[in-house]
């Protein structure tokens, strides 16, 4: 259900912009870029797969982190890009200027679906953008040819 009036549907549209820019910009690997969709004090959480535990705080411990999964990428010898797709996104107002969000997620890789799961968030907003407070990234599954599990075998 979406909320009614001008103001959320605004802040809805801005968020989906968020959640749809880090998708991209993750997919072209711009760690970067996507590292500043965080605010400086964000965290960043892993569950399941091949992160299981791995806890970032602030920007720049999440733009390393980040940057060391496309490392780990190119070192399980994958020749072809995953593609995310992020779904069925569910967004709650929970305070002014500050929302949680729900959402499932699946990486395409060059074999097929190779790992899915789902995202959890706090977004706040900061001088009229939507920036994430809290990420929290489930691994549910993986295929059994995925590269999360010759990362996760390589460690």
């Amino acid at each position: 259900m979406r909320a009614a009036g001008g103001s959320a549907a605004k802040d809805e549209s801005g968020i989906h912009s968020t959640l749809s820019t880090y998708i991209w910009l993750a997919d072209q690997g711009r760690m970067d870029d996507l590292s500043s969709l965080f605010t400086p004090g964000a965290s960043y959480v892993n569950r399941g797969g091949a992160y299981d535990g791995e806890v970032q705080e602030g920007r720049e411990q999440i733009r390393r982190f980040l940057g060391s999964i496309v490392a780990d990428f190119a070192a399980a010898a994958v020749t072809d890009r995953n593609r995310h797709h992020e779904s069925s996104i569910r967004l709650r107002k929970v305070g002014p200027g500050r929302y949680r969000s729900d959402s499932y997620f699946v990486a395409i890789g060059e074999g097929g679906p190779d790992h899915w799961g789902t995202y959890k968030d706090v977004l706040v907003k900061v001088s009229g953008s939507w920036y994430f407070e809290q990420r929290i990234c489930t691994v549910e599954g993986m295929a059994a040819s995925s590269w999360q599990r010759r990362v996760r075998s390589s460690t």
